[in-house]
């Protein structure tokens, strides 16, 4: 039986949102077992964001310099950003395949090699060589970081998405660009100025990268991080294509994805534009525009989790709508203008531009709802397919906004890199982007804060419940109610129909192999474990055979199930356990085999059903699934769901519910796309939008 991990183990679990068990960092937004996967983002964005408010200018003058070689640097940033763009999709579709922590270590990887690639192609001088090495090098940092975004989402409350997503855009803008222009700052002029000092501050930004790694990989051990994430069954095409589909399927997916797209590309812009405005046509100076840059997204930083817990108040669509879109496209223009109409030059100038500029950053943060509104846009999807279109509309938008720089004197735009002579391209996407934000989230306003859950299918002479009126102090989202009686025979008398004897998939001989496949299938398939268990219950068929065998002996037959070793150990204390306390037996309680090591309360329900035919309920992501999309038996964890398969399933079917249920989550109601219109039970499921092919 596949399960979803255990979150028994101290440290490795995230507590339902309200529980006693939260700690502060839970109840801030930040899963108190990736405390330090955060901070590893901070740390790694900051050596990213090193260069990246005067890299466009040091590669110009390495290619000798003037307008010309500006566009030229713009294009080898726009294929950058490209590269970026994949990489972010990447991140998602690998993680669900790999788990986070292997893309993340694929992202350090590809950065260093690539980076120190970059640094010596710029000796050469060779536009070619550059802009390959640095496209390549694109594809790091969104593997590390947005990795590390899926699983914030694998494992974080719904209730805490909004301010989870914002924690995490603060280390990320907190990183790039903010605490890496303030490091820019002191390591340029340390190295010498000027050219060289630029120079050496990339390459020491190598270290800052290696360090915010190090710190994620060796703090967080959260159990997800090294699970494949994706739904069993599914192939790695499937898996890798599966956002792909979805965006182009779902019309409010790609609405909020060109949404997002066209708020960002203006900030990118700036990237590309504003150093040479700021620091040379206006006459700041180069370290001044990178203290502008810290401070006006330090504004950012500190509004970004504000944003997303006022998200999770207010509604993530009036937040948006207003300090995302609004706010936002008036803070561009802000910060586009301001630094034009005062002094060049001038101290106080400086500091009303910087605040034009503060105010954009602080309004940017405005869309930070919009990682929790994507995955309530797509209910037929798991939250982490969406999160991958999360950076990925980010990271598009940095090509498409490098593109108009390279273009502008074609348009007639400016007649200097830069200047504000004709500022047509600030002008023009702020108000392309205002028509597109408001068309699309047209589609998708009123629709996507919501938690409230659907109203019960009627049933036939009954009267509709009335639903709860909300608390009205910390507006938590309510439990939808389960099916009413007559909706839960019905359900089940055909899911008995279709299966009359359901029973596990999990190859057994007797209770101890039985128990001894179950502890196996944690984290691992069915078909896997079957598999490597014939051979170890043919050399091990109790336990004394067991223990006999021995550790290594086990890890032999069971290497290729996902923690083979840890498991190994585990089955051979367990048989220990066995002869020591119940005479080699299996014991035919619940409390005694949770005593075992390995047991959880799962595989014990699992036995207790199985081999004594007590209507024990193992509920695992497949329940759990199936549970709250049919309401069944909702809950917000696995322990609310068992319950409520016990008060609510009626009598007759409660020994076979865990079987019927498992088996219509892992063939019919499957993850990412549900196979309603095969499913025995469509016209009664409240689920929406159901699929309209198999």
């Amino acid at each position: 039986m596949s399960a979803v991990p255990s979150t028994t183990q101290a440290g490795s679990a995230v507590p339902a949102a309200g529980s006693s068990q939260e700690t502060f960092l839970d109840r801030l937004g930040i899963p108190h077992p990736l405390r330090w996967g955060f901070l590893g983002v901070l740390v790694f964005m900051t050596g990213n964001g090193v260069e990246t408010n005067f890299v466009s200018p040091h590669m110009a003058n390495v290619f000798g310099g003037g307008d010309e070689m500006i566009n030229v640097a713009a294009t080898i940033i726009t294929f950058y950003s490209l590269a970026s763009l994949v990489g972010s999709y990447l991140a998602g579709a690998l993680s669900d395949l790999w788990g986070p922590r292997r893309v993340m270590l694929l992202g350090l990887v590809v950065w260093l090699v690539f980076q120190a690639a970059f640094l010596g192609a710029l000796s050469t001088e060779s536009i070619p060589l550059v802009a390959a090495t640095y496209f390549f090098r694109g594809f790091g940092f969104p593997l590390f970081a947005f990795s590390f975004l899926v699983w914030v989402n694998a494992v974080v409350p719904k209730e805490r998405n909004g301010a989870a997503v914002g924690w995490f855009y603060v280390m990320f803008t907190g990183g790039m660009p903010t605490i890496g222009s303030l490091v820019a700052i002191g390591l340029i002029p340390a190295f010498g100025g000027g050219f060289f000092g630029e120079r050496w501050a990339m390459a020491v930004s190598s270290l800052i990268v290696i360090a915010g790694f190090l710190i994620a990989w060796l703090g967080v051990r959260e159990k997800h991080g090294s699970l494949r994430l994706a739904p069993e069954g599914e192939t790695s095409r499937q898996v890798i294509f599966s956002g792909v589909h979805l965006a182009f399927t779902n019309k409010r997916v790609m609405m909020g994805f060109l949404t997002r797209l066209i708020n960002t590309a203006p900030q990118f812009g700036m990237f590309i534009i504003l150093p040479t405005v700021i620091a040379e046509t206006l006459g700041w100076g180069q370290s001044r525009w990178l203290l502008m840059t810290s401070i006006v997204f330090a504004g950012n930083i500190l509004f970004n989790a504000a944003f997303g817990a006022l998200g999770d108040r207010i509604g993530w669509t009036t937040t948006v709508r207003w300090f995302g879109i609004v706010g936002s496209a008036i803070g561009l223009l802000l910060w586009w203008y301001v630094p034009h109409w005062v002094p060049a030059g001038s101290d106080w100038g400086f500091v009303v531009a910087v605040i034009a500029g503060t105010v954009f950053g602080i309004l940017l943060a405005g869309f930070v709802p919009l990682g929790a509104i994507m995955p309530a846009l797509a209910a037929s999807s798991v939250m982490r397919d969406i999160m991958t279109f999360i950076p990925f509309k980010s990271a598009a938008a940095r090509p498409l906004q490098s593109c108009c720089s390279t273009e502008r004197r074609r348009f007639g735009c400016v007649t200097k890199a830069g200047s504000a002579e004709n500022p047509c391209l600030a002008v023009a996407s702020v108000l392309f982007g205002a028509r597109l934000r408001w068309r699309a989230l047209k589609g998708i306003t009123g629709r996507m804060a919501s938690t409230t859950p659907p109203a019960s299918p009627p049933v036939p002479g009954e009267s509709p419940l009335a639903p709860r009126r909300p608390r009205a102090a910390r507006p938590v989202p309510r439990l939808a109610p389960p099916l009413p009686y007559p909706l839960q025979v019905r359900a089940f008398e055909r899911l008995r129909a279709a299966n009359p004897e359901p029973k596990t998939e999990l190859l057994y001989r007797d209770a101890f192999t039985l128990l001894i496949a179950v502890a196996l299938s944690a984290q691992a398939t069915d078909a896997g474990v079957n598999r490597a268990t014939p051979a170890l219950f043919d050399a091990a068929p109790d336990p004394a055979a067991m223990v006999r065998l021995g550790v290594e002996g086990v890890t032999e037959h069971i290497r290729t199930i996902g923690l083979f070793r840890q498991k190994a150990r585990n089955v051979v204390a367990l048989s220990q356990r066995l002869i020591d306390d119940f005479g080699g037996e299996v014991p035919s309680s619940r409390a005694a085999l949770m005593s075992l090591p390995g047991v959880g309360r799962k595989t014990a329900n699992v036995v207790l059903n199985c081999i004594w035919g007590i209507p024990a309920q193992a509920v695992d992501t497949h329940i759990f699934r199936v549970g709250n999309r049919t309401r069944l038996a909702p809950g917000r964890d696995e322990a609310e769901v068992e319950r409520a398969i016990e008060d609510n399933v009626p009598a007759p079917f409660q020994g076979n519910a865990h079987h019927w249920l498992i088996l219509h989550g892992r063939y019919i109601c499957q993850a990412r796309r549900p196979r309603c219109p095969i499913c025995p039970i469509n016209d009664i499921c409240p689920y929406e939008p159901k699929t309209v092919d198999p």
